[in-house]
């Protein structure tokens, strides 16, 4: 049986993925080599930005399109986000 992943959750998973690639290659490096130029310059490479930025839309759009808990306030936000983003126009 497949889990189901959201879009934001294989986007995480994706970049989560890259990084350890270069991780893998930084620490690779670094004991085989003794050299630590990739394990210095993780932070430009693997920035927290990166991760941050391509999964903003997927949240908001799940977010704004499954209904995540019973709450009325909730709702409500959720209601006007939609609205905001999408509004209703009588027809013509």
């Amino acid at each position: 049986m497949r889990a189901h992943r959201s879009a934001t959750g294989r986007q995480g998973l994706n970049l989560a993925a890259a990084d350890v690639r270069i991780l893998n290659r930084a620490l690779v490096d670094y004991f085989r080599d003794r050299d630590s130029t990739l394990i210095r310059s993780l932070s430009e490479t693997c920035p927290q930005a990166r991760l941050e930025r391509p999964s903003a839309f997927p949240w908001w759009f799940t977010s704004m399109m499954h209904r995540f808990s019973d709450d009325p306030f909730n709702y409500r936000l959720q209601l006007g986000g939609t609205r905001t983003t999408a509004p209703v126009r009588p027809p013509a």
